[in-house]
Order: C-alpha cells, then structure tokens, then sequence
C-alpha cells in the first residue's frame, strides 16, 4: 500500500502523464467545438493545446486534482487510525424530516450530492463554504469545501506544493468509517448510502429501476425452479438440451440478483461480473471449471446469457475489469454478463438455436467452438460468445479530471 505521502506526489508515471495529456485535449477540443470553432481555425487552437501538453508532459507533473478512489480511502482510512485523527469524527445528531417522505434511492442521491453535509453530519468539519482550515483527514494538508459546476458539494484536501484530493459525501463517509475496506466498489458505495440514510433517520430507500431488475430475476427463477415443467412442455429441444446446466442457470440469476448496482448497467439494464472459479466453488463438485466454461459460452451463444463487449462498458466498469486483470500477460479479461427476461420469444429463438447446433453435430457443450459457430451461425452469432475487448492502455471515454472549485 502507498503511503500518505505518496498519493499526495504530483510527479506521475509517464503512463499517467500520457493518460492525463489526453484526456485534457479531448476536453479542450470539445470546449472548442462548443465555442464556434471549426476548421483552419480549430486546427491552429488544438494546435496550440497540444503545444501546452508537450510542455505539461515534459515537467512530469500530474495535474493537480484527483478524485478520491477506493485505493485512497484505504490509505486516508489507515492514516486516521494510525495518527488518532478517527477519534475526532463525532457524528451529530440530525433532526430531519427525510424520514417523514416517501424518497427514492435517486432522490436520496441528489439531496446528499447537493447540499454541504460535512460539517451538519461531523462536529469537527466547519460548516461554511469557500473557507480554508486545516485538514481533519490527512496531516499537514488544507482542506476547504466547494461545490462544483454540476451542483456537487466535495471535502477538498490539498498538500503543499502537492495535489488535491476531493471527496463527495459519500466518499467521505467511506473514507472516515472504514465503510467497505477491502470490499467491491459498488458495495462500499451502497453502504455508505445506508449509512448515511440512517443517519437521517430513512429506514428504506425504493429504488425503481432495481426492483424492476429484482422482479426479472424473481422471475427467471420462479421459471427454473418452480416452472421448469412449463419449458419442458413449450420448448423440449431446449429443455433437453439445457437440463444438466439448470443449476449453472440458477446460480448466475441468484448471483445477478444479489450484485444489482445502480452504476453497474449496460443499455439501461444491470450487468454483474462473476469468475468461473467461483462459480466452481458454489457449485462443488457439480461441474468441472472448464466445462462450465463451456456452458457460459453455450448460454451466450442461445440467448440465455449475455456477454457484455468490454468496447461497452462504462469507464469504471472498464476500470474494474483492468484492476481484476493487473496487467498479468497471459490472463483474460474478466466477462460482465447480462440476463434477460426469460420471456416466451427469448425461450423460443433459444431453442431454435439449439435445434441448428443438432443439426450441426454440436450434440453437446464440448463440441461448440468458436470456428463451428462462425461456420454455421457466422460472426454476428460468434461475437455473442466471443465479444470484443479494449485495448488495456485505451483512454477512457469521459474526461475525469474536473477543474477545482475554489
């Protein structure tokens, strides 16, 4: 693990030079094309942009601001435990009326986001804005409180001659309580949503798009454990086929079930990631690795599942993927995968396609290869099993480096 000190370093890595050069041009060339320009015109300011880049790029220093991230709330976190600093986090007691309304999870989020809660939740963090003091998180650094052009409010730590480090309210919160060390980002998040939520005395948060997620799941497996004689009655070329993966399909839709996150979405539905070493774990000595390995792909290729492209997925999912792989030659991408509603047209082009893979002499999952699929089914049906990745060093696609209100 780093040290304080360390993620308060404004050298970079020429990686990270690299990776902040061009996130800051694509930015200044869309705030270009918003002001008017094009052309000969456009060509000379990005010009000049890139100019200026080469001479960031050349001193080695990062850009000052960096929000905060799961492995700096670790570190932070450690700092208040080792320094004593934690002890000086006394929660307030708050009297709201939150709790009185009928408030969605969204609606939670934007009042938390958009109003300065720090110092109304922790007496010893001031309550005024735009005001300097000395930083209750981090040793020998400033910190100041701002709100940002979206509406933001964030705790703002500064190192002399160092770097920033902002945290919203849910960052902080993590950050102070230790919520989610060591766990997924998603859970931490949510947890400190809980947290936070009780602190202003809601009992439950009703999230719309999750229960309609929930209820997809519920039904898938109400279909495959209560219904399965209805798809052996309806489609038996399916049900047959599939029978001996009806736990594998169990499993994945109780797995999706448990890991739905707001964040985690592709095309407007959930997506979750699972390894096949998990799965194996789970699943004892039901299956071998490599043929549920096979059986994902099979899944894939008929519908039932969905393999996510890496080309898709949002930045941080894509961040997770790169986190989990390490940049180990030799190791795959993790898969985020999608389920749909197991309806009666999903079900029926299902076994339509296993009806072909008999056809084809593709009896069972072992026989299935991706030169077969692509014979048979061609490259659109493949790219189900085998979608397209990013390249590891690919720049995101949204620009994260915000400037610094204050």
């Amino acid at each position: 693990m780093k040290s304080i000190d360390e993620i308060f370093e404004p050298k970079g890595t020429p990686k990270q030079l690299l990776k902040q050069k061009i996130v800051r041009l694509n930015k200044g060339k869309r705030e270009l094309r918003m002001q008017g320009f094009r052309g000969k015109e456009f060509a000379i300011e990005v010009y000049k942009l890139k100019r200026r880049e080469d001479q960031i790029l050349e001193t080695g220093v990062l850009v000052s601001y960096r929000k905060a991230n799961k492995v700096v709330k670790e570190i932070i976190h450690q700092h208040l435990l080792e320094t004593g600093k934690i002890h000086n986090f006394v929660k307030r007691t708050l009297d709201s009326r939150l709790h009185d309304l009928n408030i969605t999870t969204q609606q939670f989020e934007q009042f938390a986001l958009q109003n300065n809660l720090f110092g109304r939740i922790y007496a010893n963090i001031p309550g005024e804005e735009n005001i300097f003091f000395p930083c209750q998180l981090v040793s020998k650094n400033v910190a100041w409180i701002s709100k940002d052009q979206k509406g933001v409010y964030r705790y703002f730590t500064k190192r002399p001659n160092g770097r920033t480090i902002g945290f919203n309210i849910f960052d902080f919160i993590e950050t102070v309580e230790g919520i989610g060390i060591g766990t997924h980002v998603a859970d931490s998040f949510i947890k400190a949503r809980q947290e936070l939520a009780k602190l202003f005395h809601i009992l439950e948060l009703h999230d719309e798009w999750s229960l309609q997620e929930n209820q997809k799941y519920e039904y898938n497996l109400d279909l495959l454990q209560d219904g399965i004689a209805r798809i052996k009655q309806r489609q038996p070329i399916l049900y047959d086929y599939t029978k001996g993966f009806v736990p594998l399909l169990i499993l994945l839709n109780s797995w999706g079930k448990e890991h739905i996150y707001p964040k985690f979405r592709c095309n407007g539905e959930a997506v979750f990631f699972v390894s096949s070493t998990e799965l194996k774990n789970r699943l004892g000595d039901l299956y071998e690795r490599s043929t549920i390995t096979r059986a994902i792909n099979m899944l894939a290729l008929i519908g039932l599942l969905i393999k996510i492209p890496h080309t898709e997925l949002s930045d941080e999912l894509w961040e997770i993927a790169k986190g989990i792989h390490g940049g180990r030659k030799g190791h795959k991408f993790i898969n985020f995968y999608q389920i749909p509603r197991y309806t009666d047209n999903i079900l029926a082009e299902a076994e339509q396609v296993v009806t072909n893979l008999l056809q084809h002499g593709m009896s069972n999952v072992g026989k299935i290869t991706k030169e077969k699929i692509e014979t048979f089914f061609g490259k659109e049906y493949a790219l189900r099993v085998f979608p397209p990745t990013r390249n590891i060093e690919d720049p995101p696609k949204a620009d994260n480096f915000d400037d610094i209100p204050f």
